[in-house]
């Protein structure tokens, strides 16, 4: 049996955690650029603290494979998230640090990816051994554990009401699925899944700062009406006994309500961690294989493994000292004219070929079947596709307006209008006037005295409403 010192010792820690992840969450500690190290600081000083925790929930043996979710006791089901916790938290540990260095940061990004996924997983694992996983996360879970590395939550989007990707994703990422369309729904979904899941976990918590608030109210009152009957003696006295007891048993009702309600509330803090921690699976999945394919700064500023040395036309040799920025773009640009004629020839030979490939600055094909870049490359816009590149119409085009400018003026649009017919002319008020006859045209006039007569005799033979038999009474 562990002591209550122990017990004391836990939950004064996860008090303390807990303070020290909000604090982070809402802001109260940010990242500064004049200071990187105390964001960090702060972040590792919380994973340190739930990570004790953690210890001190394996030492006093709170969880058990024989128990089942009914059986954890509602003050225990907060110490669950604990891992979850970890991970969102390892997260949020910055790249940039004043002792790091550029060719160090890419790995250790990936060990904070590799700690936060070892959390992920032993989280979900956990939740599993307790049944609390919906079908959807099983299915999920099941994904995972067959091919971590490429595993997305942006898979085939399924009916049911949590909106989650179901089944085996073949690529990580926003590649689960080749349809844009379906990747925009999985997307959706995913994003109403969580509205949803977030929106009840909010009226929980809502409501459970409102019993607080009635029952410390309750207090309140019930403490200002003991004063005041404090000098009362005899019959008073053994009524406000009877009272008390009275009391006693309603407060032993809202225990039982308070404990009900919180259990709700940490059960659904329970299923909303258990979506965003695919969520951040199939992030680490992105970050970790974008981390995996990115180049590698040398010591003598050289870029090696996903670029050239030159890192398409541009140069990297950052070991120049005393000289401006402006210089260093000057030259740049100098070195984009003078390779941007061999690259051009590479790859008119390869379109002249009839291969279905784009050449960069080192030749050969420059995207995988993949569709991902496999070398850098430089798209210029010059005079003669881009053989002898124009600067100055570069630098021009920098401050273009972002909207296309008038080809004509408005006198030159409405005269090609008429020239195409469509401009209508007539109308207006002089439409409504009637011409007045021409009294010496007589068929005209003895042609509309006809049509006049056919009609009056048409209205005599037919009366008004005659011809509507179908609302007749």
């Amino acid at each position: 049996m562990a002591s209550q010192t122990e017990r004391g010792s836990l939950k004064a820690t996860h008090r303390a955690a807990e303070r020290k992840r909000d604090a982070i969450e809402t802001g109260a500690v940010r990242y500064s650029p004049a200071d990187p190290d105390a964001y960090g600081d702060a972040v590792r000083g919380a994973i340190a603290a739930y990570e004790k925790c953690d210890r001190l929930v394996a030492q006093l043996a709170l969880f058990s494979t024989n128990e089942s979710a009914e059986d954890i006791a509602t003050g225990h089901l907060p110490y669950l998230l604990v891992p979850f916790y970890i991970a969102e938290l390892a997260l949020k540990i910055p790249a940039y640090s004043s002792t790091s260095t550029p060719a160090s940061r890419p790995a250790e990004r990936r060990a904070v990816l590799k700690r936060a996924r070892e959390a992920y997983e032993r989280y979900l694992h956990h939740l599993d051994g307790y049944s609390l996983l919906t079908a959807n996360y099983v299915r999920l879970l099941q994904a995972y554990t067959e091919d971590p590395k490429e595993f997305s939550t942006v898979g085939s989007v399924s009916g049911s009401s949590t909106g989650v990707g179901a089944g085996r994703a073949p690529k990580a990422g926003l590649a689960g699925l080749a349809d844009p369309t379906a990747r925009r729904n999985a997307k959706i979904a995913n994003f109403q899944a969580e509205k949803e899941l977030r929106g009840k976990l909010d009226v929980l918590k809502q409501r459970q700062q409102q019993r607080r608030e009635i029952k410390r109210r309750r207090k309140i009152r019930i403490r200002e009406a003991e004063e005041e009957t404090a000098d009362n003696a005899g019959s008073t006295e053994d009524a406000h006994n009877d009272g008390a007891d009275d009391d006693d048993d309603d407060d032993d009702d809202d225990d039982d309500e308070d404990e009900e309600e919180a259990r709700k509330l940490y059960m659904a803090q329970v299923f909303y961690s258990v979506h965003m921690a695919f969520q951040g699976l199939d992030g680490i999945n992105v970050e970790d294989d974008m981390l995996a394919s990115a180049p590698v700064p040398q010591n003598n500023g050289s870029v090696r493994g996903g670029s050239s040395s030159t890192a398409g036309g541009l140069g990297d040799n950052r070991q120049r000292s005393g000289r401006g920025i402006d210089d260093e773009l000057s030259e740049r640009i100098d070195q984009l004219d003078m390779q941007n004629g061999a690259s051009l020839q590479r790859l008119q030979g390869a379109l002249g070929a009839g291969a279905p490939t784009w050449a960069g600055t080192r030749g050969g094909p420059l995207l995988t079947k993949e569709g991902r870049p496999k070398q850098p490359f430089t798209i210029t816009a010059g005079s003669n596709m881009g053989i002898g590149n124009n600067r100055a119409q570069m630098a021009k085009n920098v401050f273009r307006p972002g909207h296309n400018l008038p080809t004509m003026s408005i006198d030159e649009y409405l005269d090609e209008e008429f020239r195409r017919g469509n401009v209508i002319e007539g109308g207006g008020a002089q439409s409504g006037l009637v011409p007045e006859p021409d009294e010496d045209n007589y068929e005209k006039g003895d042609a509309e005295t006809m049509k006049a007569r056919a009609w009056d005799e048409f209205t005599e033979s037919n009366a008004k409403g005659s011809g509507n038999t179908l609302n007749r009474g």
